[in-house]
């Protein structure tokens, strides 16, 4: 599935409008392959979800789904090598996703879910009182 999606991206060049989509799909195959004997991949993930991020501004359609994403392998990463920095900034991406998120939506759903906003301030907490 990795090298579909790296043809795709391929394909798809600096000012393609479905650029941001194919940067993406490559990076969520690569998360859903991420091992932890692999670090790289983690970090081509994030790589390519900032890439993404930076091609759907704020007031972009996907702009909030493109944070979430970013939010995700960071937390991910975070999970594995215990980086402080991963988790400082998926805080700050979550703050800034909050004002998006209409009470009851898909969104609010995502941003609440165990694995986003808990997950943070959970691990947070750990570091505070251990």
């Amino acid at each position: 599935a990795i090298d579909g999606f790296q043809a795709v991206l391929e394909q798809c060049p600096h000012n393609h409008a479905h650029r941001a989509a194919a940067l993406s799909n490559l990076a969520h195959a690569i998360l859903c392959g991420f091992s932890r004997t692999i670090e790289n991949d983690i970090d081509r993930a994030i790589h390519l979800f900032r890439s993404a991020l930076v091609l759907r501004p704020r007031g972009h359609v996907d702009h909030p789904l493109s944070i979430l994403d970013l939010c995700h392998a960071l937390c991910k990463r975070h999970s594995h090598k215990k980086d402080h920095a991963d988790l400082r900034e998926a805080a700050d991406l979550y703050r800034s996703v909050l004002p998006l998120c209409d009470a009851g939506s898909h969104l609010h759903q995502v941003v609440f879910d165990a694995n986003g906003i808990p997950y943070v301030i959970e691990q947070c907490n750990a570091l505070l009182f251990p």
